[in-house]
């Protein structure tokens, strides 16, 4: 059975939600092991693993 309420993001939907270019987000898949999925030549990234990598890799302003 499919687990319907999985979401995912496209590489140009988390570019523009970041406000980097696409390839800093391939970059981050692939050097700094942002989670993703391959459906032959596209690349999705998991709505809850994406936002779970974000808490992880977010940290406190030093002002």
């Amino acid at each position: 059975m499919l687990n319907t309420e999985i979401n995912y993001f496209t590489v140009k939907e988390v570019s523009n939600y970041l406000r980097v270019s696409t390839s800093k987000i391939y970059t981050l898949i692939h050097i700094y092991d942002l989670p993703h999925t391959r459906l032959g030549r596209y690349i999705r990234i998991p709505t809850a693993e994406f936002n779970r990598w974000i808490s992880d890799h977010t940290y406190p302003s030093t002002n």
